[in-house]
């Protein structure tokens, strides 16, 4: 009996293995997948290429994205969802598979601040997404909007690198 007990809960640990979670790493946010493809490695640049948020990556599969929106369906979003973020993307191949890896995720913010003088100034200095997320080093757990973001970000990074090509694309 005691094993059986041991065995559920393992089973849920090697579910989540390869699903693409935002996970902690000496204190930073990274989010990592493998995907399975049948794409070259130039058809997958190709791609990246024509994509406006990931065309920094074009060169080495390697770099910091254009800043991006999110459109999310979950309704209860903290308000730094609504502005722009950029990360650093890493994307490696090997055998039919490629394994996306994104780190330094930073939301920059659409405040205005107020000099001296009572002129508008811009601060949109990035901020980590640590900032937001985390709490004495673990994930926020008590609100759910912290969760949502979480979702949000994992899913949109999931539709982003998902490649694929269009039904148009393909030969027939």
């Amino acid at each position: 009996m005691k094993y059986f007990c041991y065995l559920l809960l393992l089973v849920p640990i090697l579910s989540f293995s390869q699903t693409g979670a935002l996970d902690l790493k000496d204190g930073k946010i990274y989010w990592q997948k493998i995907y399975k493809t049948d794409l070259s490695k130039e058809e997958i640049r190709a791609i990246i290429k024509s994509n406006a948020t990931l065309n920094p990556l074009f060169e080495n599969f390697s770099g910091i994205s254009n800043p991006a929106r999110i459109k999310c369906k979950e309704e209860d979003l903290p308000n730094y969802m609504a502005n722009p973020f950029q990360f650093f993307a890493l994307v490696e191949f090997k055998n039919n598979r490629y394994r996306v890896t994104i780190s330094d995720i930073k939301i920059i913010p659409r405040t205005l601040k107020i000099d001296d003088y009572s002129n508008n100034i811009q601060n949109n200095t990035p901020r980590d997404l640590e900032d937001y997320q985390l709490k004495n080093g673990a994930f926020r757990t008590f609100r759910s909007y912290a969760s949502n973001a979480r979702i949000c970000l994992m899913n949109y990074f999931n539709d982003l690198f998902d490649f694929k090509l269009d039904s148009a694309d393909l030969d027939w």
